[in-house]
């Protein structure tokens, strides 16, 4: 089984992400979250060990923290992109999106529709 004793990092993160490397001998599993959550746990356990105290408020607010990598980079790309083009309703709804996506919210429901046509017609 994979494990850490005394881990570099000072801390050990989780987040149903695949944690074993390709051709591990064992079965461990066949469905794996992306690593975003995980990547997003890491990076707040790291503002803490740089000065952020990590009190029980803090560790809820990191529960329930909905802050959205994939919208991080989508939205940077598509706003990169479209900064060359002329004025449209795509570029005006990634200007008012957020990188923010609380549940049943209307900004996440739209980043949701962006990035699946998105990624759907980079697929297609």
């Amino acid at each position: 089984m994979p494990h850490h004793f005394n881990p570099g990092e000072g801390f050990v993160a989780t987040a149903n992400h695949k944690i074993i490397p390709e051709r591990y001998p064992y079965t461990l599993g066949y469905s794996w979250a992306p690593p975003y959550r995980f990547r997003r746990i890491t990076q707040v356990l790291k503002q803490a060990q740089s000065g952020d105290k990590l009190d029980v408020e803090a560790l809820e607010r990191l529960q329930s923290d909905v802050l959205s990598l994939p919208a991080l980079q989508l939205i940077d790309l598509l706003r990169a992109a479209l900064a060359r083009e002329k004025p449209s309703p795509c570029l005006r709804i990634l200007r008012v999106l957020g990188f923010i996506t609380p549940i049943k919210s209307a900004k996440s429901s739209q980043f949701c529709h962006v990035h699946r046509g998105t990624c759907g017609n980079c697929l297609n």
